[in-house]
């Protein structure tokens, strides 16, 4: 038969992959899109990609991310909690 014995889960070693810095981001840290990107141009609703992007990324891994459009039409990512 099998032996039953006490032990540990290891942890999985694995890196979760982004095209975007939301693994590294921590509350009160941001990075900016320019506007040149076209992650940052305006969709025909007025959102853009890296918004539907942020929203997916706190939807799956936790955490809470704001987007502003700034003067220059660049985009601000804002991680919030």
């Amino acid at each position: 038969m099998f032996e039953v014995f006490k032990a540990k889960v290891p942890t999985k070693i694995y890196t979760v992959r982004s095209k975007y810095p939301f693994p590294q981001m921590t509350p009160g840290t941001a990075f900016t899109v320019p506007a040149n990107n076209p992650l940052a141009k305006r969709e025909y609703h007025g959102g853009c990609t890296i918004a539907s992007a942020a929203y997916g990324w706190a939807n799956r891994h936790g955490g809470k991310f704001t987007v502003r459009r700034n003067v220059d039409d660049s985009v601000t990512v804002y991680c919030v909690e």
